[in-house]
């Protein structure tokens, strides 16, 4: 019990869900002025992903938010000057903001949906979801756990995974935004009467 209720008292949890949760602060600004054409931001992004800063901004806000106890983390700090790394920075920007929607989305509805079906319960009447009011049902009592579990599963799902999903694996992929690697010393032995063998640290031959 002791180790599922762990990811809700770490404090990485909730940066990592911060993370997610910053292009959609900006994006919901045009939602709420023309609300009518919500994919003007998705375009947007292409020409501001395309600048060599753009990458910089991304790592500096997964430094703070994704890795914020590790002293050097594993990420790029030069600007994307090839146009393959600025085309990358733009997949990502695109990629972070719909997920950054879905994960707001449930953040904010889901805790809604479970007040409206406990109120459901005890026929009290709620605005958020006119849809649930009711006569009082024992039944939706049965259903308000459900979408506590959605969230829970959320909130458990930003605590082990964001890094591979939300820039750490895609800043150690990249050739030329990741730190060059040392090459492991080897070594090589021979015997008479037999071919020259040569070992690595791994194992390989």
């Amino acid at each position: 019990m002791v180790r599922l209720l762990r990811p809700l008292v770490r404090g990485r949890t909730y940066t990592r869900l911060l993370h997610m949760w910053v292009p959609v602060a900006a994006v919901s600004v045009w939602w709420w002025v023309e609300p009518g054409l919500p994919w003007v931001p998705l375009v947007v992004l292409v020409p501001v992903g395309l600048l060599p800063g753009a990458r910089v901004a991304e790592v500096m806000q997964a430094r703070l938010l994704l890795t914020p106890d590790e002293a050097d983390p594993d990420f790029a700090t030069r600007p994307a000057t090839a146009w393959p790394d600025r085309w990358r920075t733009v997949l990502w920007l695109e990629f972070r903001t719909l997920l950054g929607g879905v994960v707001a989305w449930a953040t904010v509805w889901l805790p809604i949906v479970a007040y409206a079906l406990a109120a459901r319960t005890v026929g009290h009447e709620t605005e958020d979801l006119p849809q649930v009011s009711g006569p009082p049902d024992w039944v939706f009592g049965l259903l308000v756990p459900l979408p506590l579990v959605a969230l829970y599963a959320l909130v458990a799902a930003a605590a082990r995974s964001s890094p591979p999903s939300l820039g750490g694996c895609w800043a150690r992929r990249s050739p030329s935004v990741s730190r060059p690697s040392r090459s492991a010393p080897s070594s090589c032995s021979s015997a008479p009467g037999s071919r020259a063998s040569c070992t690595t640290p791994s194992g390989t031959r």
